[in-house]
């Protein structure tokens, strides 16, 4: 009886084995199919805006958090380390960040804009006729500007920038 029991009880952890390796298996690839789909969402709204944004001559772009250009991610980078924003502009001079947790504008070679350094930056690009284009998923944080929303994907928008809303 005791040499039955020790094979049953093999046998039952085989199976057991067998099946958490199963399972574990099969939730891998659904995880990994999963990650696939949010990659070509991603891609496909990258390569959509991307396309928008080559018909403006010489925009000023502005990422702000969740955005999928590389330069955001530069950016998000730059800010867990304060002094390195300082050395963007010869990296990204044409890219500004938008911190949405803290609504300030973050200037390559400048660093943080204060809100009335917010306002002479944006209207200063506007009297130059720049156009000035914000990548963002929609958040509430983003009514610090006056914004038209020029392209929309499941994973971010582009926007125009008209301008800086007043505080209220």
């Amino acid at each position: 009886i005791c040499i039955v029991s020790q094979h049953i009880n093999k046998w039952l952890a085989n199976i057991w084995l067998v099946l958490i390796c199963g399972l574990s298996s099969y939730a891998l690839m659904g995880a990994y199919q999963n990650l696939d789909r949010i990659h070509d969402k991603g891609q496909a709204s990258y390569d959509e805006i991307s396309e928008v944004i080559k018909s403006y001559k010489n925009p000023l772009l502005i990422g702000a958090f969740n955005c999928n250009f590389l330069a955001c991610a530069e950016w998000f980078g730059m800010l867990l380390v304060p002094a390195m924003e300082l050395r963007m502009a010869p990296i990204t001079p044409d890219f500004y960040h938008f911190d949405v947790f803290n609504k300030r504008l973050h200037a390559p070679g400048i660093g943080e804009l204060d809100d009335e350094q917010l306002k002479k930056t944006i209207d200063r690009f506007l009297a130059e006729n720049r156009d000035i284009l914000l990548i963002s998923p929609e958040y509430v944080q983003l009514n610090v500007f006056d914004l038209e929303k020029i392209h929309s994907t499941e994973v971010q928008n582009l926007y125009r920038v008209k301008g800086v809303r007043a505080a209220p």
